[in-house]
């Protein structure tokens, strides 16, 4: 298994998932298995939009 991204990477990689992958929302799960979602504005949401039954720890 590859090492994990940092939260910065991934905050960095986030505006080419959005722009140039064409994503609609961004899912980043932190190490404790918290996941955080981010719309296409880059901005944190306090759930998924796309799936709002989405769980928000793993």
């Amino acid at each position: 298994m590859p090492p994990a991204n940092s939260w910065q990477e991934m905050q960095d990689k986030m505006p080419l998932y959005f722009e140039a992958g064409g994503a609609r929302e961004v899912w980043i799960v932190d190490p404790d298995g918290r996941i955080s979602f981010f719309g296409p504005g880059h901005e944190r949401i306090p759930q998924s939009r796309l799936i709002p039954a989405a769980p928000t720890n793993i």
